[in-house]
């Protein structure tokens, strides 16, 4: 789990290699997750291979549906910058 930043940036660090979902969530908001591109549809794993962490901003969408949440992640490896 992680929290953001004032600005919405978030890091996941420490990871195995493996595929993760990347889920947000927020009170009075839709809960999204990476890739996804309907409600109740699945979200995209993201592949991280070993040293790789995921990066990632979160803000509003500007749409008039209720409450949605648009983000985005990417793997990069440590030391890389985003």
């Amino acid at each position: 789990m992680a929290t953001t930043d004032a600005r919405g940036r978030f890091s996941l660090t420490a990871l195995r290699a493996g595929r993760y979902y990347v889920t947000v969530s927020k009170p009075g908001y839709v809960t999204v997750t990476y890739g996804q591109r309907r409600v109740n549809s699945q979200g995209t794993p993201i592949p991280l291979g070993e040293g790789e962490q995921i990066l990632g901003h979160i803000r509003e969408s500007g749409s008039s549906t209720p409450a949605a949440a648009a983000y985005w992640g990417r793997s990069a490896v440590e030391g890389d910058r985003p």
